[in-house]
Protein backbone atom coordinates (compact mmCIF):
# COMPACT_ATOMS: atom_id res chain seq x y z
CA UNK A 1 0.00 0.00 0.00
CA UNK A 2 0.70 3.61 -0.79
CA UNK A 3 -0.79 5.65 1.54
CA UNK A 4 -2.71 4.68 5.35
CA UNK A 5 -5.36 7.12 6.69
CA UNK A 6 -4.80 7.90 10.41
CA UNK A 7 -7.49 9.41 12.74
CA UNK A 8 -6.60 12.75 13.53
CA UNK A 9 -7.34 13.94 17.14
CA UNK A 10 -5.17 16.65 18.03
CA UNK A 11 -6.25 20.44 19.08
CA UNK A 12 -4.08 22.57 18.43
CA UNK A 13 -3.65 25.51 20.69
CA UNK A 14 -3.45 28.92 18.61
CA UNK A 15 -2.55 31.97 20.82
CA UNK A 16 -3.07 35.31 19.38
CA UNK A 17 -0.91 38.31 21.28
CA UNK A 18 -2.52 41.28 20.42
CA UNK A 19 -3.30 44.90 21.11
CA UNK A 20 -6.61 47.47 20.07
CA UNK A 21 -3.76 50.25 19.17
CA UNK A 22 -2.10 49.21 16.21
CA UNK A 23 -3.55 48.60 12.53
CA UNK A 24 -1.53 45.50 12.39
CA UNK A 25 -3.30 43.44 15.12
CA UNK A 26 -6.93 44.83 13.83
CA UNK A 27 -5.25 42.91 10.35
CA UNK A 28 -4.57 39.56 11.83
CA UNK A 29 -7.19 39.41 14.25
CA UNK A 30 -9.35 39.18 10.73
CA UNK A 31 -6.92 36.87 8.94
CA UNK A 32 -7.37 34.58 11.75
CA UNK A 33 -10.97 35.07 12.44
CA UNK A 34 -12.13 34.46 8.48
CA UNK A 35 -9.21 32.30 6.67
CA UNK A 36 -10.11 28.21 6.25
CA UNK A 37 -6.82 27.61 7.39
CA UNK A 38 -7.56 29.14 11.05
CA UNK A 39 -10.85 27.32 11.31
CA UNK A 40 -12.06 24.12 12.48
CA UNK A 41 -12.80 21.83 15.48
CA UNK A 42 -9.05 21.16 15.92
CA UNK A 43 -8.09 24.90 16.82
CA UNK A 44 -8.70 26.11 20.10
CA UNK A 45 -7.80 29.82 19.82
CA UNK A 46 -7.08 32.16 23.02
CA UNK A 47 -6.62 36.36 22.04
CA UNK A 48 -4.66 38.49 24.98
CA UNK A 49 -4.79 41.67 24.50
CA UNK A 50 -1.32 43.61 25.86
CA UNK A 51 -0.37 46.52 27.26
CA UNK A 52 2.80 46.64 24.66
CA UNK A 53 1.43 49.44 22.77
CA UNK A 54 1.02 51.46 25.48
CA UNK A 55 2.31 54.80 25.51
CA UNK A 56 1.24 57.57 28.14
CA UNK A 57 -2.32 57.89 27.73
CA UNK A 58 -2.78 55.29 25.06
CA UNK A 59 -4.18 52.43 27.04
CA UNK A 60 -5.69 48.96 25.49
CA UNK A 61 -9.24 49.00 27.52
CA UNK A 62 -9.25 45.51 26.89
CA UNK A 63 -6.28 44.58 28.71
CA UNK A 64 -7.36 46.45 31.66
CA UNK A 65 -9.91 44.15 32.88
CA UNK A 66 -7.29 41.77 32.94
CA UNK A 67 -3.16 42.85 32.88
CA UNK A 68 -1.54 40.06 34.68
CA UNK A 69 -2.21 36.74 32.53
CA UNK A 70 -1.72 38.06 29.72
CA UNK A 71 1.67 40.17 30.80
CA UNK A 72 2.40 36.32 31.91
CA UNK A 73 2.00 35.26 28.93
CA UNK A 74 3.86 37.64 27.38
CA UNK A 75 6.74 37.25 29.46
CA UNK A 76 6.87 33.21 29.62
CA UNK A 77 7.27 33.49 25.65
CA UNK A 78 9.40 36.61 25.24
CA UNK A 79 6.87 38.47 23.39
CA UNK A 80 8.46 41.92 22.31
CA UNK A 81 5.57 42.85 19.56
CA UNK A 82 2.44 42.57 18.48
CA UNK A 83 0.83 40.82 16.72
CA UNK A 84 2.49 37.48 17.52
CA UNK A 85 1.42 33.99 17.14
CA UNK A 86 1.97 31.21 19.54
CA UNK A 87 1.22 27.34 17.98
CA UNK A 88 1.26 24.68 20.24
CA UNK A 89 3.86 26.71 22.71
CA UNK A 90 6.13 27.71 19.69
CA UNK A 91 5.87 31.79 19.85
CA UNK A 92 6.41 33.61 16.34
CA UNK A 93 6.11 37.43 15.06
CA UNK A 94 2.54 37.55 13.47
CA UNK A 95 3.60 40.27 11.05
CA UNK A 96 2.04 39.78 7.74
CA UNK A 97 5.49 38.78 6.16
CA UNK A 98 5.53 35.89 8.81
CA UNK A 99 2.02 34.06 7.75
CA UNK A 100 3.19 31.72 5.16
CA UNK A 101 5.70 30.64 8.35
CA UNK A 102 2.54 29.83 10.45
CA UNK A 103 0.70 28.01 7.99
CA UNK A 104 3.40 25.80 7.94
CA UNK A 105 3.72 25.41 11.57
CA UNK A 106 0.07 25.32 11.78
CA UNK A 107 0.16 22.63 9.47
CA UNK A 108 2.42 20.56 11.32
CA UNK A 109 1.08 20.82 14.62
CA UNK A 110 -2.39 19.31 13.50
CA UNK A 111 -0.42 16.47 12.38
CA UNK A 112 0.85 15.78 15.91
CA UNK A 113 -0.90 13.22 18.87
CA UNK A 114 -2.28 14.83 21.76
CA UNK A 115 -0.38 14.53 24.58
CA UNK A 116 -3.30 13.89 26.95
CA UNK A 117 -7.21 12.84 26.91
CA UNK A 118 -9.25 15.37 28.90
CA UNK A 119 -12.56 15.60 30.05
CA UNK A 120 -14.01 18.53 30.86
CA UNK A 121 -16.34 19.86 33.33
CA UNK A 122 -18.02 23.19 33.53
CA UNK A 123 -21.31 24.59 35.21
CA UNK A 124 -22.23 27.91 36.66
CA UNK A 125 -23.93 27.87 40.34
CA UNK A 126 -26.82 29.86 41.43
CA UNK A 127 -24.19 32.47 42.77
CA UNK A 128 -22.67 33.33 39.04
CA UNK A 129 -19.51 31.54 40.50
CA UNK A 130 -18.25 29.36 37.55
CA UNK A 131 -17.57 25.75 39.02
CA UNK A 132 -14.72 23.54 36.55
CA UNK A 133 -13.05 20.56 36.86
CA UNK A 134 -11.06 18.07 34.89
CA UNK A 135 -9.96 14.40 34.28
CA UNK A 136 -7.21 13.43 32.14
CA UNK A 137 -4.86 10.86 30.89
CA UNK A 138 -1.76 10.42 29.87
CA UNK A 139 -1.21 9.46 25.85
CA UNK A 140 2.39 8.97 26.05
CA UNK A 141 4.57 8.36 29.30
CA UNK A 142 6.37 11.43 31.17
CA UNK A 143 9.29 10.93 32.21
CA UNK A 144 10.54 11.82 36.19
CA UNK A 145 12.89 14.88 34.51
CA UNK A 146 9.36 16.65 32.77
CA UNK A 147 6.21 18.13 34.23
CA UNK A 148 3.04 19.18 33.11
CA UNK A 149 1.06 22.65 33.63
CA UNK A 150 -2.53 22.23 33.46
CA UNK A 151 -4.76 25.34 33.51
CA UNK A 152 -7.95 26.62 31.99
CA UNK A 153 -8.45 29.51 29.94
CA UNK A 154 -11.97 31.29 30.14
CA UNK A 155 -12.44 32.68 26.91
CA UNK A 156 -14.96 35.36 25.39
CA UNK A 157 -16.32 33.73 21.65
CA UNK A 158 -17.04 37.04 20.31
CA UNK A 159 -16.79 40.57 21.84
CA UNK A 160 -19.14 43.48 20.52
CA UNK A 161 -17.88 47.03 20.93
CA UNK A 162 -20.15 49.28 22.85
CA UNK A 163 -17.47 52.37 22.31
CA UNK A 164 -14.59 52.82 20.19
CA UNK A 165 -11.40 51.52 21.18
CA UNK A 166 -8.07 52.39 19.80
CA UNK A 167 -8.37 51.71 16.13
CA UNK A 168 -11.57 49.41 16.61
CA UNK A 169 -14.80 51.21 16.15
CA UNK A 170 -18.25 50.71 17.73
CA UNK A 171 -20.27 47.70 16.58
CA UNK A 172 -17.15 45.77 15.39
CA UNK A 173 -16.48 42.30 16.59
CA UNK A 174 -13.35 40.69 18.26
CA UNK A 175 -13.19 36.85 18.93
CA UNK A 176 -11.69 34.43 21.40
CA UNK A 177 -11.15 37.32 24.00
CA UNK A 178 -8.95 35.96 27.33
CA UNK A 179 -11.18 36.44 30.42
CA UNK A 180 -9.10 34.64 32.64
CA UNK A 181 -7.11 31.36 33.49
CA UNK A 182 -7.59 29.11 35.99
CA UNK A 183 -6.54 28.65 38.92
CA UNK A 184 -3.34 31.51 37.53
CA UNK A 185 -1.10 31.90 34.82
CA UNK A 186 1.29 29.45 36.46
CA UNK A 187 -1.46 26.59 36.07
CA UNK A 188 -1.51 23.22 38.55
CA UNK A 189 1.70 21.69 37.82
CA UNK A 190 2.25 17.84 37.74
CA UNK A 191 5.63 16.44 38.04
CA UNK A 192 6.88 13.41 36.44
CA UNK A 193 6.91 10.28 36.07
CA UNK A 194 3.46 10.22 34.70
CA UNK A 195 2.24 6.61 33.40
CA UNK A 196 -0.37 6.15 30.56
CA UNK A 197 -2.88 4.31 33.18
CA UNK A 198 -4.59 6.00 35.50
CA UNK A 199 -7.21 9.01 35.52
CA UNK A 200 -5.31 12.09 37.46
CA UNK A 201 -7.50 15.28 38.26
CA UNK A 202 -7.66 18.95 38.25
CA UNK A 203 -8.70 20.19 41.44
CA UNK A 204 -12.19 21.61 41.21
CA UNK A 205 -11.45 25.55 40.92
CA UNK A 206 -14.44 28.65 41.77
CA UNK A 207 -14.72 31.48 40.03
CA UNK A 208 -16.74 34.77 40.68
CA UNK A 209 -17.50 35.70 36.95
CA UNK A 210 -16.56 39.02 36.55
CA UNK A 211 -15.28 41.53 33.79
CA UNK A 212 -16.92 39.88 31.14
CA UNK A 213 -18.48 41.61 28.22
CA UNK A 214 -21.31 39.49 27.76
CA UNK A 215 -22.67 37.36 30.66
CA UNK A 216 -25.60 34.96 28.99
Amino acid sequence: DLFRIYERNQVVLLELFSSTLTQESIEINDLIDTEPQFSGNDILKINYFTDLENNGDSIDVINQRNTSEPGAKVAFYGIGEVPSISISGDANSAMSSQIDVINAKLANARLNNPAFDISLNASVDGSGNLIVDADYTATTPFTELQEVALLIAVVEPVVTLTENMGRYETGETIQNVLRKILPDAAGQYEAGPIATSGIRSLETITWPISEMYDRS
